[in-house]
């Protein structure tokens, strides 16, 4: 029986987990193994009541949790628990994190008259897990801001575009195309920027309607033609004109769609053929986007769908992106309740991405909304537009004179201020029609500067416009419940401004 004792009070010093015996009403320290005694900064506690052997204790509920456990027999326990245990160098404090279990311990008669403590330490793991969620979300605010900051240079460099356009640019029409195409191309890698950064903050807001799938898919091919054109591909389109309606925000799923275009059009070289097919199978609308491209090696198929992962590039990075539309496909597509999946015969033999989507409910047929009228090209919106007082203010110098030539040109009267306060000198003695507002401004925001012009009786007609560099729903609420008539995501284009100008009284 010594023997036995022994060797159990060996396994009992011996065992990884830290444990300890708490005997009585009191929760005296009765035993305690080599692990307890580790965690607990080898502090002498045998003998000692629980509250007198660790005072620092009070407060935290896991005296009262104990007690518990030995007055109702029910087992207790936790995950990361924190508590705070006086062990450092010189008696303080410190946050320390656990998992356990508190175990009741009954007699030969049945009673409880002890209770067992079980703990295993997860400081370390809890405080990796704490800076890895803090990183993660330190990258997903930085790219939220990257990606506003990178709209502002955009802005002038379109209206500039746009300007040239209007003034002749003769022999340069090559080389203008060049710049507007790529500028177009920035704003594209910039709403990248930003929507997986919305995705991963939570903020993307889904406005679904009944809609027939071919018509998002034709949105789509409409959208990434540029690129088919450029890089001379076949494209097969077999989607069925009717039959197949499903509830989505058309918007967002035609980026889905668009997304899968493009990494096919990207991936396929020049000449090369690609399908885009779609079926009804077990109540889903499947949409397969097949190409004959370079193809996917079997390591990247399980990452393909990561954030900034790419298949592997030349240096010449001639493929170019940020290896996000992918990502960005599958989360909206997610958003919707389908699914996105890449298969492929490996390198060099094209691949599949398979878009599957709920078909929507056949019993309730909800009236489509009109389809909206094509826009007016540009210069026929700006013709009709009558002359307008506007004032502008941005405290960014290039989108400033930049907005201003481009109005002034359609022969607009416009005065701008670069800070509130000029804006405030300046509506003393200039009524507009209109002002254009930059929110982000230094000082006081746009939203305050609003509510300074409003408190003017000559600006009690003037429609406020919001320029910024947030589009969300939440965002354009806020702009709305401010006062402002409109909101501008920046870059801000021609088309956009003509049609603000446009607008009725």
């Amino acid at each position: 029986e010594r023997s036995h004792a022994t060797r159990m009070a060996s396994v009992f010093m011996q065992v990884p987990a830290a444990i300890a015996i708490l005997r009585g009403p009191s929760l005296v320290y009765e035993l305690i193994n080599e692990r307890y005694c580790e965690i607990i900064g080898g502090r002498e506690v045998l003998g000692m009541p629980l509250r007198q052997a660790f005072p620092e204790l009070e407060s935290q509920g896991l005296c009262e949790e104990l007690e518990g456990v030995l007055a109702t027999g029910h087992a207790a326990e936790g995950r990361a628990r924190r508590v705070m245990l006086a062990r450092g160098p010189h008696g303080e404090t410190q946050e320390c994190y656990f998992d356990y279990v508190h175990q009741p311990i009954r007699n030969s008669h049945g009673d409880i008259e002890r209770v067992a403590l079980v703990a295993f330490e997860v400081t370390e793991l809890v405080r990796a897990r704490r800076d890895a969620e803090i990183a993660n979300r330190t990258k997903d605010d930085f790219l939220a801001m990257l990606g506003h900051e990178l709209r502002n240079p955009l802005s002038p460099i379109l209206i500039a575009l746009e300007l040239m356009r209007l003034k002749g640019i003769g022999a340069l029409t090559k080389e203008h195309a060049v710049i507007e195409r790529q500028a177009q191309h920035l704003v594209r890698m910039v709403d990248d920027l930003l929507d997986v950064a919305r995705i991963a903050q939570g903020k993307i807001t889904l406005r679904p309607e009944r809609v027939e799938l071919a018509k998002l898919v034709a949105q789509a091919v409409e959208t990434v033609s540029p690129l088919l054109e450029e890089r001379q591909h076949f494209l097969k389109v077999d989607v069925p004109v009717t039959g197949m309606e499903v509830t989505a925000d058309p918007l967002r799923f035609t980026q889905v769609l668009s997304n899968l275009l493009t990494n096919a059009a990207k991936y396929t070289n020049n000449g090369g053929q690609i399908s885009v097919t779609a079926s009804v199978e077990n109540g889903e609308a499947v949409v397969r986007v097949r190409d004959n491209g370079i193809g996917i090696a079997p390591d990247m198929l399980p990452q393909l769908f990561d954030k900034f992962v790419q298949e592997r590039q030349a240096l010449d990075r001639s493929r170019g992106g940020l290896g996000l539309g992918l990502a960005i496909a599958r989360s909206i597509a997610s958003l919707h309740g389908g699914t996105v999946s890449a298969t492929s015969d490996g390198i060099g033999k094209g691949s599949e991405f398979v878009l599957r989507m709920p078909l929507a409910p056949a019993a309730r047929h909800a009236t489509l909304p009109a389809a909206a009228p094509a826009s007016a090209p540009a210069g026929d919106g700006a013709a009709r537009a009558s002359r307008r007082r506007v004032l502008l203010v941005d405290d960014n110098p290039d989108v400033l004179e930049a907005l201003r030539a481009l109005l002034e040109v359609h022969g607009h009267e416009v005065e701008t201020a670069a800070d509130p306060a000029s804006a405030l000198r300046t509506s003393q003695h200039f009524t507009p029609d209109i002002a254009i507002l930059d929110i982000g401004l230094p000082g006081m925001d746009g939203y305050e500067l609003a509510a300074e012009l409003r408190q003017q009786p000559s600006f009690a007609s003037t429609h406020l416009v919001a320029m910024t560099g947030y589009g969300q729903p939440a965002d354009r609420s806020r702009s709305l419940a401010a006062g402002f008539a409109a909101h501008l995501v920046k870059p801000v284009s021609a088309s956009q401004l003509y049609a603000l100008m446009n607008e009725p009284d």
